[in-house]
């Protein structure tokens, strides 16, 4: 565990970490989305995963996280062959040496 990382008093062990919060938001190029990420507070920094998809499964943007500290996140992903339909966000919170991983989806429309 980094040095650096100090977690809160009400953290949680790694099998009950869970995203509590999964958002997108498209910037106005049409170009970018804002993907917002709420997790619980945990003991140990997890992975994240964050893939975004079309509603037939095909992978547009994927992003991968490694060790991190703060659990609120904003991430930009530059998807390939965006455009104005709906689609699936997923985020995946793991922890590879222990072999926890969980996660949660939402459905976003852009039409």
């Amino acid at each position: 565990m980094p040095h650096f990382f100090r977690p809160p008093a009400d953290a949680l062990p790694p099998a009950e970490v869970r995203c509590t919060s999964l958002r997108a938001e498209p910037f106005s190029d049409g170009k970018r989305i804002r993907i917002y990420l709420d997790l619980t507070p945990f003991q140990q920094p997890p992975d994240i995963f964050v893939t975004l998809s079309d509603l037939t499964g095909v992978e547009i943007a994927r992003a991968h996280l490694i060790g991190v500290i703060n659990s609120r996140l904003t991430i930009i992903m530059h998807p390939r062959n965006f455009s104005k339909q709906s689609y699936t966000l997923t985020a995946t919170v793991d922890y590879p040496e222990l072999g926890i991983s969980n996660q949660s989806s939402t459905i976003f429309d852009l039409s």
